[in-house]
């Protein structure tokens, strides 16, 4: 009985040491991706969604009779998706469990936040990773003015006026066992608009 006990003992441990040593190798194989921050997809700016191309001038009056509202009621609530690209140039997938994240626009820390969702990358490939971003701008840019506030929403799509730059600060994690392990260090992906 005793040595039935053993037996089924020592199963368990191999199977959980390759278990560890698979996700091991998967983290490895992360650390060898390439992340690029690719653009701003669905953008809204109080409510009021902004295509690429979009300006100020362009939009229907009660788009901006709306916009004014939230200017005059300084809050003006900005969400977007940051759409990043992983490429794993690696034979076997790669994975993540999740990633931390810091947002800048144009040197400022705007946001910061995590990905708590699973993403897995298959060898030899590229996928893209969406990212849900909210924030107020009033709230995050304290010092500026509405109609900068407003500028720069629209900069973020259009790209004309001031060059926008957006630097996305990300560490991802994968999970060992019942650990989540992180990379090393924060990864800078730089975009400007």
């Amino acid at each position: 009985m005793k040595k039935w006990v053993i037996l089924v003992f020592v199963a368990m441990l191999s199977l959980s040491a390759c278990d560890v040593l698979q996700q091991a190798s998967e983290l490895q194989r992360l650390s060898l991706c390439e992340f690029e921050l690719s653009g701003i997809h669905q953008l809204r700016l109080a409510g009021i969604a902004l295509n690429n191309g979009s300006t100020r001038s362009g939009i229907p009056v009660g788009e901006s009779i709306t916009l004014a509202g939230a200017v005059f009621s300084r809050s003006l609530p900005l969400d977007f998706d940051l759409m990043v690209k992983v490429n794993n140039p690696n034979q076997g997938k790669a994975s993540l469990n999740r990633m931390d994240y810091i947002l800048s626009i144009d040197g400022k820390e705007v946001l910061s936040g995590n990905f708590q969702e699973k993403f897995m990358i298959n060898g030899g490939s590229s996928a893209m990773m969406k990212i849900p971003v909210e924030m107020d701008l009033f709230k995050v840019l304290q010092n500026e003015s509405g109609d900068a506030l407003v500028n720069l929403a629209f900069n973020l799509v259009s790209g004309s006026g001031q060059p926008t730059e957006i630097l996305l600060k990300v560490k991802p994690y994968i999970q060992v066992g019942s650990s989540q392990l992180p990379y090393p260090t924060y990864i800078n992906l730089r975009r400007n608009l």
